[in-house]
């Protein structure tokens, strides 16, 4: 089993997705391998000088011309920043008249031209960006020129249309606040030394998650920051309730939607950091949700001493924090932390660019016992470390207690011993109680380092947020009390040319090479980090493109295996990939002769302690061979899933065989806020099917229901992951056996448009609506088109049914307008007791095709004020703010007042309403809603496709349609 000590806290000797590039050699390998730990948290900003740099006596654009030499010019922003590909022209004198050569400013900001020996020369500069302001002229200093050209945003200049991005100058802009105030970003430079724009929406979960965090940085610099949150996807009274409700202080307020595309905005929220010059100096795209992230971008851009410069990323930006506790000497420690009489060394993290942000740990008491703990407790991205030199003799074991308290597989404790990582650590104990933990044992005498690493990212702060250490000590091996897992190499040597190796096992039952017996510990292959085969390549580097690049294709699907292990780039080794590795030994080796050399890649893990279960496959569940099992039936304790990496292609496999032919349904159960995808494989890995949230009854898109049609006996593979593959925790799942065959209503067309696999020429870039094919039957409605039988005789499937009362995948408003439901799923009703309908599709005018989206969109603002064309323009001007003027030729504002409409099309809300009156309303709940698909619907639907989707896409209707799919045996 995998070292884990209960649900809530993992310890396990494993280093997850952290770790999946992590390559290490034999020989100082502690700080080789923290080096790259740390990378994974710490961002280390380089900063160069900013003083003078002071005169170069070999550069000859420096100092004194003669009579013929070069020339510079230096062009930069107030702020400091090269401007490049800014041309420059040399000027006889200052009447402009003689144009004597000319340059271009490089990466460096300078232009070096040739020129003869004057003092007259003028310089005219051209091609600067919007913003800058330039003179009309420039003289020379000597030989050089330095340049500083001012800016500020463009003024007289839309952002609706514009495209802007990093080191551009922002354009001037005013939105409205829901409380009728003003607010220009201009005026707010004026007073601030920048500006952060968000872009955000109410719904946006990422974005709720940053605002805390935003506001309280706010309030810590509001006097040199301005914020500016805009919303370019809803009403204003919309932005005023979420900025009540949530309690922020900074300007909230509607803008145009075409503000997004600007900064090309794909994913919400987006920041764009504006400093003091105007400049776009930063776009940062996702959630911040902590407040550091904030408060480092406020420090730099607010600071008195700031010279700019444009960052790629939010990751160049953030500071790290330094320490401010140091760490007790190590007599102290060691009569704090001690069981026993020990022999053991203490010491800090010294070495390294990192070394001066190594947190110590530090003397505290927990549950009344005196301890150790890390000290960076809510410090984002850190790490506190301690160094314990321990002398071990051969069949001794170094332990110590932990109890931790801190945001499961995120802020973590990592127990390395000479540079071999053992254990992470991470969760909240439930109960709070101390665990053992046995790091090593000596298999011969001498000094071992144990490295304790508590790292925490850049997100949450959970429990205690740290990680408690006591009673460390040394016991005989015999002794260790909780079951203990040790890393060996299956090869040793004493003089690095003699190799004895362990004897191997192959188990037939598990189909797996075993150390010692058949039931001994399995033998893992590292094939994605060093080994004692290679030092210097991998065995992926060494099948990639070196001596057995032969033999990489067949080898392909076990590195992927090794790249997902629970083990860092390990697979269990069964007889092809021995085989495999034998024949790598053959042409990359350093003995030909010596047929076990390939063991030197491999490793296994030594079982010590209670019980004699061995360490669990580290690739259980990544295959169809290794794949979990699952069982029929409800709450079963073992139908789950557990991530606590990234694992690509995403998910694991849970092995079901039926033990009767039938329908299966399978549901997942999750905490997830994005949900999960769900899939079924056969054993070849083929996809038999994919959950597309397809039921009109299955109505929570944050699980998966699966419904399929098993044979008996034959096994059947399960894979349900999280939709962020980055998310890690449980994903339970049930079976259910549902009928011998079943009628199943789905959707006809689910998922996205895509393309036909199967074209040829021109029509592989046909857009297809994918899903069934329909045909149109005798009685003159739609049916699944399941082709011809053997007589030539047309076949059909299931009648097509078209939603009016449910949303697609398509659209989120139904065809028919239906009552309000509130969040407990009771009718909304009026003052007067009626109830509140949601407009559909047909009343909100979408078949009128002689209106165009402007014109529908006019109306609806005027039928909101009920036809006051007055407050209907006071609302356009507030809404559009600076725009006003350029929609109302946009939006033909005068001609929808005077009812002519710019459609192409006919006005066929009539025809669609006398359809709901032959929408199912009784029988099966599924077809409620309902209405059959006929010739003529389907022509309306179709135009509908083709205004608001793809035009002219062959049967794009039936994504608004149901059929009923048969699921059975075949014939």
């Amino acid at each position: 089993m995998i070292f884990q000590y209960n649900s809530d806290i993992m310890g396990e000797p494993v280093i997850f997705s952290l770790f999946r590039n992590l390559r290490r050699k034999s020989m100082k390998r502690m700080k080789k391998f923290l080096a790259l730990l740390l990378a994974a948290i710490l961002v280390f900003s380089l900063t160069a000088c900013n003083g003078d740099p002071g005169t170069d006596p070999t550069d000859p654009t420096q100092g004194n011309v003669g009579d013929n030499g070069t020339y510079t010019v230096q062009v930069k922003s107030a702020g400091g920043l090269p401007l490049e590909n800014i041309d420059v022209y040399i000027y006889a004198d200052n009447t402009l008249k003689d144009l004597v050569n000319a340059g271009r400013t490089d990466a460096n900001g300078k232009a070096s031209i040739a020129l003869a020996k004057s003092s007259d020369y003028a310089i005219v500069l051209s091609g600067a960006p919007k913003g800058y302001a330039v003179e009309a002229y420039y003289t020379f200093n000597g030989g050089r020129a330095d340049i500083s050209l001012t800016s500020s945003v463009v003024k007289d200049e839309n952002l609706a249309g514009a495209t802007l991005g990093l080191g551009d100058i922002m354009y001037d802009f005013t939105v409205t606040t829901p409380t009728g105030e003003k607010v220009t970003l201009s005026e707010v430079l004026q007073e601030k030394k920048m500006v952060l724009l968000n872009f955000w929406f109410s719904t946006c979960g990422p974005c709720a998650n940053e605002f805390p965090y935003m506001e309280e940085a706010y309030q810590m610099f509001k006097e040199d920051v301005g914020v500016i949150a805009v919303d370019p996807l809803e009403e204003s009274a919309v932005v005023g309730g979420y900025q009540s409700s949530m309690g922020l202080t900074f300007p909230m307020a509607a803008c145009p939607a075409a503000w997004s595309m600007t900064f090309g905005v794909t994913g919400y929220p987006t920041s764009i950091i504006i400093d003091r010059y105007g400049m776009i100096c930063l776009i940062e795209v996702g959630g911040l949700t902590s407040l550091r992230p904030f408060t480092s971008i406020f420090e730099h851009f607010s600071a008195d001493d700031y010279k700019q410069k444009i960052f790629n990323s939010l990751d160049e930006l953030i500071t790290n924090v330094k320490p401010t506790y140091t760490m007790d000497s190590s007599e102290n420690i060691g009569a704090l932390l001690n069981k026993g009489d020990i022999e053991v060394t203490y010491r800090p993290e010294t070495e390294g660019e990192d070394a001066e942000y190594a947190w110590p740990f530090i003397a505290a008491e927990k549950n009344g016992d005196s301890c150790l703990k890390a000290s960076n407790q809510q410090i984002d991205s850190s790490y506190a470390i301690l160094y314990a030199d321990v002398t071990l003799k051969a069949g001794q074991a170094v332990g110590f207690d932990y109890l931790v308290s801190s945001e499961k597989s995120a802020d973590i404790l990592y127990v390395i011993v000479n540079d071999q990582p053992i254990y992470q650590i991470s969760g909240v104990s439930e109960p709070e109680e101390w665990v053992s933990c046995y790091p090593w044992v000596a298999q011969e005498d001498g000094t071992y380092e144990v490295a304790l690493c508590y790292i925490k990212d850049d997100s949450t702060h959970e429990g205690d947020d740290t990680v408690y250490i006591k009673d460390m000590r040394i016991v005989d091996a015999k002794d260790i009390d909780v079951q203990t897992f040790i890393p060996r190499e299956a090869a040793s040597t004493e003089d690095g040319f003699d190799y004895s190796y362990v004897t191997i096992v192959l188990n037939e039952k598990d189909g797996y090479y075993h150390v010692g017996t058949k039931d001994g510990p399995l033998l893992l292959a590292d094939l994605m980090n060093y080994t004692l085969f290679n030092e210097e390549q991998t065995i992926w580097d060494i099948a990639y493109s070196g001596a057995a690049e032969a033999y990489y294709e067949e080898m392909v699907d076990y590195f992927s295996l090794a790249s997902n292990s629970a083990l860092s780039g390990v697979c269990t080794v069964d007889y092809k990939l021995g085989e495999y590795l034998k024949k790598i030994a053959q042409v990359a080796g350093f003995d030909s002769e010596d047929e076990n050399e390939w063991l030197k890649i491999c490793k296994y893990y030594q079982v010590y302690g209670s019980g004699n279960a061995q360490l669990e496959d580290p690739i259980k569940g990544l295959a169809p061979s290794s794949a979990l099992e699952a069982t029929l039936g409800k709450n079963v304790a073992t139908n789950y899933f557990y991530y606590d990496r990234i694992i690509m292609p995403r998910g694991m496999f849970a092995k079901f065989v039926p033990a009767k032919s039938g329908v299966y349904r399978i549901t997942s159960r999750n905490e997830s806020a994005q949900g999960v995808d769900g899939w079924i494989f056969d054993e070849n890995r083929n996809e038999l099917l994919v959950y597309e949230q397809d039921e009109r009854l299955y109505t929570d898109s944050s699980e998966v229901s699966m419904v399929f049609y098993m044979e008996a006996g034959k096994a059947y593979y399960i894979d349900i992951a999280f939709w962020d593959p980055y998310e890690v925790g449980y994903i339970y799942y049930d079976i259910e056996y549902i009928a011998p065959t079943l009628n199943h209503f789905r959707l006809a067309s689910p998922g996205y448009f895509t393309y036909d696999t199967n074209a040829t020429g021109d029509a592989m870039y046909h857009l297809i609506a994918g899903g069934v094919k329909p045909i149109l039957g005798t009685d003159g409605k739609y049916y699944e088109d399941l082709g011809k039988d053997a007589n030539g005789k047309q076949k059909y499937g299931g009648l097509l049914y078209a939603d009016f009362t449910g949303l697609t995948a398509v659209f989120d408003t139904p065809i028919a307008s239906v009552p309000a439901y509130d969040e407990n799923g009771k009718p909304v009703v009026d003052a007067n007791g009626k109830p509140v309908m949601v407009k559909g599709m047909i009343d909100k005018g979408g078949f009128d095709f002689s209106k165009t989206e402007d014109d529908l969109f006019v109306l609806s603002i005027l039928e909101k004020y009920d036809g006051d064309e007055e407050k209907t323009v006071a609302y356009l001007k507030e809404y559009w703010g600076e725009d006003y003027e350029q929609n109302v030729e946009v939006y033909q504002l005068e001609d929808v007042f005077a009812g002519i409409y710019h459609g192409k099309g006919k006005d066929y809300t009539a025809e669609m309403r006398g359809y709901l009156s032959q929408m199912i309303t009784t029988g099966a709940e599924e077809l409620r809603g309902c209405v059959p698909m006929t010739e003529r619907l389907a022509e309306l639907l179709q135009l509908l496709m083709n205004k608001y989707t793809f035009e002219n896409v062959d049967h794009s209707w039936t994504k608004l349609c149901y059929y009923y799919d048969y699921l059975g045996p075949e014939g």
